[in-house]
């Protein structure tokens, strides 16, 4: 069930309510669960150049770590910016807890922040930035095996693309990721790459 609002400054909303059983096979175990929440989703532009907006979720979700019930609040706000003829800015987050019995099981935020430049129809120029930084309360999984209490990833990539004509493109790249457990006292870098790639499609 849902409901739509539509308003000025191309304002546009969704309520909802869900209600579904859930089906959940653990070590050979099927587990059926009830699951009910309400959404909502919204954007608007403040500005013809801005557009906001945000998805909400709370309500029932499964543990899959301890086979339960869980309580799970979910934001994942967003805003794209295009900024003159060639430069666009988007960025997205979320937001992601889950309560069970005893307390609070994880809580989880992403971010994806990226920057276009178009020079032209041809080529253009994208920075990618993503960030992860998720927290655990080991106590309450039964098994933390391979788990840490935080663990923390930040990655960049830089691509730069041109299209030879409309069934050839060529991309030049450069991108590292950054990685943190509990394991590690600070940020280290695991991953570095400088890539190329041409592709092309062949007709028949």
């Amino acid at each position: 069930m849902q409901a739509r609002i539509s308003g000025p400054k191309r304002f546009h909303m969704k309520v909802g309510l869900t209600s579904r059983e859930k089906l959940f096979e653990n070590n050979n175990v099927d587990f059926i669960f009830d699951e009910n929440n309400i959404w909502t989703w919204f954007e608007f532009r403040p500005w013809p150049n801005l557009q906001v907006g945000s998805f909400m979720l709370t309500g029932d979700s499964i543990d899959y770590a301890n086979a339960d019930l869980g309580e799970m609040t979910i934001r994942e706000p967003f805003a794209s910016w295009q900024l003159g003829q060639h430069f666009n800015i988007r960025l997205s987050t979320v937001f992601q807890t889950l309560d069970v019995d005893g307390g609070e099981l994880f809580d989880a935020q992403l971010v994806d922040l990226r920057m276009i430049y178009q020079f032209n129809i041809r080529s253009k120029f994208a920075l990618t930035l993503q960030g992860s930084d998720i927290t655990r309360n080991l106590s309450l999984y039964n098994d933390v095996e391979d788990l840490n209490n935080q663990t923390k990833d930040f990655g960049i990539q830089l691509i730069y693309s041109y299209k030879i004509n409309l069934l050839s493109l060529m991309y030049l790249g450069y991108s590292d990721n950054d990685f943190q457990n509990d394991n590690l006292s600070s940020v280290q870098k695991n991953e570095r790459a400088i890539f190329a790639k041409f592709s092309y499609m062949w007709q028949f």
